[in-house]
């Protein structure tokens, strides 16, 4: 026999259909894992996905672990999984997260209070239709957000059907709100905002979100699938024209001897970089020469990890200057006049460049 628990009806209508096409014997209960109720012991109890480190109270977990015991035979175990504070500090941290696994995609931001050792993070999950392609050019997302400031104060009309502003957050400021868009379509898709407009209105940008990539060519931005992985080079270049993120490279090398590896990486375009070999952080890499010493490894294989913190020069820079030697950055290179403005996009290269080096050396024998 077999129960299942959760605190969401959602969760549990899709668990009670899958039980029904299985045609497996499963009780469903919808209780909260803080006051769950058997109706007898059991063998075992399991909890995956993380599902402990939403209980954030200590007493609530021990409650937790209590129950648990209450409801085992003697001998029975309790088989869960859960996230590290390291976990959470170093490796999820203020990460944004997207993937495109063909039929979904998501993206999932990460935001990470110290102090307070919470974990707090906004899924949106993007639910291709069943004619949508997951290639190409041509592609469809049943969700997408509009960003802009005072969007209450708008008109939006997204392909011809009236938008009413509903508060989903905001996108890097909070004067940038998010609003929530139906269905983007294959092939054209059509947004008029109007704002209240008078000798004071300033109008800044707007932007389209979501679990795609984008590709700047000429004047134009085709909205493209999201890249499955990045390679060395400029992001730019694969469907990330306008990426203001950060990147994460992993690269495995394969040592033939004992001793010091050393990494270089001479050729990026962002912040600064994060280094983790094995897993184990070995700080930050920001300063000429770019070399750093990851310390001791045996022979063999080695995973290094490389977050690079982007910047927003081709989110929020001057994308339409012409001139790449301007001195001074001011309103006036966003003006649509003179030699200086264009229409074709000038974005700035991004990422690393160039693949790392790295090599062994030997500590001096005494």
């Amino acid at each position: 026999d077999m129960i299942g628990v959760d605190n969401s009806e959602e969760m549990l209508e899709i668990a009670l259909d899958k039980k029904i096409r299985s045609g497996h014997d499963i009780l469903y209960l919808l209780q909260d894992m803080r006051e769950f109720e058997l109706y007898g012991t059991v063998r075992a109890v399991v909890s995956v996905c993380d599902s402990v480190n939403y209980i954030t109270e200590p007493e609530e977990l021990l409650t937790v672990f209590r129950l648990v015991n209450n409801y085992l035979d003697p001998g029975g175990v309790f088989i869960f999984d859960f996230n590290t504070e390291y976990k959470y500090r170093e490796i999820l941290g203020e990460q944004t997260i997207a993937e495109d696994r063909g039929e979904c995609s998501f993206i999932w931001d990460n935001c990470y209070y110290g102090e307070e050792r919470i974990n707090e993070y906004d899924l949106t999950l993007f639910i291709r239709d069943g004619e949508a392609s997951s290639q190409g050019e041509e592609l469809a997302l049943q969700e997408v957000f509009l960003a802009m400031e005072h969007p209450e104060h708008a008109a939006i009309l997204w392909n011809g059907k009236e938008i009413q502003y509903q508060d989903e957050g905001f996108y890097v400021d909070e004067s940038i709100k998010k609003c929530r868009l139906p269905e983007l379509k294959e092939g054209i898709n059509e947004l008029i905002v109007t704002i209240p407009f008078g000798r004071k209105t300033n109008v800044e940008w707007m932007y389209l979100l979501g679990a795609f990539g984008c590709r700047a060519e000429g004047r134009e931005g085709i909205i493209t699938a999201l890249p499955e992985r990045i390679v060395y080079g400029n992001i730019v270049e694969q469907n990330l024209a306008f990426y203001g993120g950060n990147l994460e490279y992993t690269t495995h090398v394969e040592t033939a001897e004992n001793g010091n590896l050393f990494l270089e990486i001479s050729h990026y375009h962002g912040a600064l970089m994060d280094i983790w070999l094995n897993g184990e952080s070995k700080g930050a890499l920001f300063m000429a020469p770019y070399r750093k010493n990851l310390g001791y490894v045996k022979k063999g294989r080695h995973e290094i990890r490389i977050r690079l913190y982007g910047n927003r020069i081709n989110s929020f820079g001057a994308v339409h200057n012409a001139n790449i030697s301007e001195p001074w950055y001011g309103p006036n290179l966003w003006r649509t006049e003179g030699n200086k403005w264009s229409y074709e996009y000038q974005l700035f290269e991004t990422g690393i460049l160039v693949s790392p080096v790295w090599w062994i050396e030997k500590e001096p024998s005494l």
